[in-house]
């Protein structure tokens, strides 16, 4: 491998290290926070550098801007039907899901207010061409950015932990969700402690004539990345095996796979982050590169809190749908069948009870009785105590 050098800030020193040594979290933090603008310094050696241009530079921000705030959009649509779907349609009290997911929401809102003030001051520019004016705002602002994007994610896989909860009984489901929810918190709560002693004093983050001293983080940014996007995959595709023992056709079990499993576009968004991450590290311009990793932070976010509540925003998409696409599969030719499922265990059964039942019209005739016979009809009448089902999931893989 080639070994390249590249000149790193050093308290108020100009000083070369190894490419391959450079620590994301502190060199080229440090690279940035200047007092005064250390590249004017160092023009002469980085001929490859052009003037910084503070007038009309190169910019990301508009990319930025409008990836954030128009996922942002979908975020606050796909709450508030959800909202709208459990409370006015389905008559059912707000769960702890529901009130999660909104904890979620809120937490994403304030990463892309964070994101939009840090492309203000510094995020989707060229290194050169930022001002040095700008960098205390900007560094509070990227700090801020971990302080909400932890709890977001966490919140947004926890809430559909609990969805799990109300919807698959078995045993083993309310094992697997409650020992990911004690993960998942534990998990958050490591990355809030490194996050504020990952260099001290914590005021040296954007404060520049404070001496600084930080602990190298590089393995740490990649090993929890990674824990992140294998925590989505597990628990995006845990209820698959569930869902595809459904007493469905395969179509329909397909279309529950699909919405139930579709978070898992986040960890694409997560993997572009980490790629994106590990390049800006070897850059000169880290800056520029540095806009990848915001948008892929912030997609990463809002797409879990999209994908999470399509679920639960099923009747508000089938009261949309024509009355045909709403029947279309269903069996014309079966006069009696009720196909609604409660709360599943392993095996796609029904914890309570699944009635289905066919009665072909020609056992109801008397015709092939012999002549002067006399036919005996019973009518049987069951009567079905329901429990109290307010606040289950069940509806959300009903044929209704």
């Amino acid at each position: 491998m080639e070994m390249k050098e590249i000149l790193v800030l050093q308290g108020n020193t100009i000083v070369q290290r190894n490419r391959n040594e450079m620590e994301y979290g502190t060199d080229t933090i440090q690279l940035l926070a200047r007092a005064k603008n250390p590249l004017d310094v160092s023009q002469s050696n980085h001929s490859y550098w052009p003037e910084p241009n503070y007038v009309n530079p190169e910019t990301r921000v508009p990319l930025l801007i409008a990836v954030s705030c128009t996922s942002e959009c979908f975020v606050l649509a796909l709450l508030s039907l959800r909202i709208y779907s459990r409370h006015r349609m389905t008559q059912r009290r707000l769960g702890l899901d529901d009130a999660l997911m909104v904890l979620a929401g809120i937490f994403a809102t304030a990463l892309v207010v964070i994101v939009c003030i840090c492309a203000v001051h510094g995020t989707g520019y060229h290194s050169y061409d930022v001002k040095p004016e700008w960098y205390p705002t900007w560094a509070k602002a990227n700090w801020s950015q971990t302080l909400a994007f932890v709890p977001a994610a966490t919140l947004t896989k926890v809430s559909i932990l609990c969805t799990y909860l109300s919807l698959f009984r078995s045993r083993s489901n309310r094992i697997f969700c409650h020992i990911m929810m004690i993960f998942l918190w534990v998990f958050c709560t490591v990355q809030i402690v490194v996050l504020f002693v990952q260099c001290r004093p914590l005021r040296s983050y954007w404060d520049t004539s404070v001496k600084k001293s930080c602990i190298p983080i590089n393995n740490y940014v990649y090993s929890s990345c990674a824990i992140n996007s294998a925590t989505d995959v597990v628990i995006y595709l845990w209820p698959s095996r569930t869902l595809f023992a459904l007493h469905m056709s395969l179509l329909k079990r397909l279309g529950l796979f699909v919405t139930f499993s579709a978070g898992l576009v986040a960890v694409i968004a997560s993997v572009l982050r980490v790629l994106s991450t590990y390049k800006a590290s070897l850059s000169h311009d880290p800056g520029w590169i540095g806009t990848y990793i915001t948008i892929c932070k912030v997609l990463e976010i809002n797409f879990g809190v999209i994908c999470g509540s399509l679920p639960a925003v099923k009747p508000a998409i089938m009261a949309c749908l024509p009355k045909s696409e709403k029947n279309s599969g269903r069996a014309k030719s079966t006069p009696y069948k009720n196909n609604r499922f409660n709360r599943l265990d392993d095996s796609g059964s029904s914890s309570y009870v699944r009635r289905e039942r066919d009665v072909p019209l020609q056992n109801l005739r008397h015709a092939s009785l012999p002549i002067g016979a006399i036919g005996v009809t019973s009518e049987v009448t069951v009567k079905m105590n329901r429990k109290d089902n307010s606040v289950s999931e069940e509806w959300l893989i009903t044929d209704e």
